[in-house]
C-alpha cells in the first residue's frame, strides 16, 4: 500500500440537499442502496453546483448504529418536496 498525503481543510458554509439514513451497523446495506439512489436522483436537483460530487456526512447518535446524509451541494435550495434538517444546516429530502 502507497503512501498518500492528506490534509484537513476549512471550507465556507455551504447548502445542500439529499438523503437522510438512520440505521444499525447491522443495515449497512440499506445505506449503500439509499447512497446508490441519491446518486441516481442527482439530475433532479435544479442548481447543483457539482453534480459529479456526492457528499457524505455521518453522525454516531445511537449505539447499534448511525445517521448518514448523502447531500449534492446546491446553489439554491428551491426544489419542491426538500425540507430543513435544522440539526446540520443543510436540506434533506424525506
Amino acid at each position: 500500500m502507497g503512501h498518500f498525503k492528506s490534509e484537513i481543510v476549512n471550507i465556507p458554509a455551504y447548502q445542500a440537499v439529499g438523503s437522510e439514513w438512520s440505521g444499525s451497523y447491522k443495515e449497512i446495506g440499506e445505506l449503500k442502496k439509499m447512497i446508490s439512489t441519491m446518486r441516481g436522483r442527482v439530475e433532479e436537483l435544479i442548481y447543483t453546483v457539482e453534480p459529479k460530487v456526492q457528499l457524505g456526512v455521518s453522525y454516531h447518535l445511537r449505539r447499534d448504529g448511525f445517521v448518514h446524509y448523502s447531500v449534492y451541494e446546491v446553489s439554491e435550495a428551491t426544489n419542491p418536496g426538500w425540507n430543513d434538517c435544522p440539526s446540520i444546516s443543510r436540506k434533506c429530502l424525506i
